[in-house]
């Protein structure tokens, strides 16, 4: 059975080395089919970005620009124009590097399985890297705010955990009403739904 292409959002705002760095990340450590998308913030437009939208053209990744900095809400223009039915998006910011492949095994196929795997998780984020963050300082308090998550309840092997926009899969059914981003969306989550992180190791 062709598994379904999964759509990636990434939203960014004044992040053109970030994001060329994440976009470059997606093509080289994802096996699973996915069809990418971005939506720019309202970003400067100078030759980064000029050098961006050759990115864009080149690999074919469609591109959507608000017209102001929405924030989060700017995920929504790309959630209303995608074309194709879909049961599970993935949202980030543009700030992310994606993981290394282990095998035959990308990081979407495994958020991906362990949707399907756990009917109660309806949002899963990829946790941060422990080891990264205990060699930069800046990031102890990320670091402490980490530890404190893993020792939290578990879903099969992923930690039931805060989750922000970071680089999640989400289900298309997860919130009460239809699936759009606003603040305080987490409060709209459907009474049967947790939020995870996948483990760290």
């Amino acid at each position: 059975m062709k598994k379904k292409n999964i759509p990636i959002v990434l939203l960014h705002h004044n992040e053109v080395d970030y994001l060329i760095k994440c976009i470059n990340s997606i093509y080289d450590n994802t096996l699973h089919p996915f069809k990418l998308y971005i939506v720019d913030n309202n970003s400067i437009k100078n030759k980064k970005f000029d050098k961006l939208l050759k990115i864009i053209k080149n690999k074919k990744i469609d591109l959507f620009i608000n017209k102001k900095d929405n924030w989060l809400y700017g995920f929504n223009i790309a959630i209303k124009k995608i074309n194709y039915s879909w049961d599970k998006i993935v949202l980030s910011d543009a700030d992310i590097l994606f993981p290394k492949k282990k095998g035959n095994i990308c990081w979407l196929t495994h958020l991906s399985r362990q949707l399907d795997k756990n009917c109660s998780i309806g949002k899963l984020g990829l946790a941060l890297d422990i080891k990264y963050l205990k060699n930069k300082k800046w990031f102890k308090p990320l670091l402490k705010r980490e530890l404190m998550y893993i020792k939290g309840e578990n879903i099969g092997e992923n930690i039931v955990a805060p989750v922000d926009t970071t680089a999640a899969i989400y289900r298309k059914d997860l919130f009460i009403h239809k699936f759009y981003m606003r603040v305080g969306h987490v409060s709209l989550i459907r009474p049967n739904y947790y939020c995870c992180r996948t483990n760290s190791k």
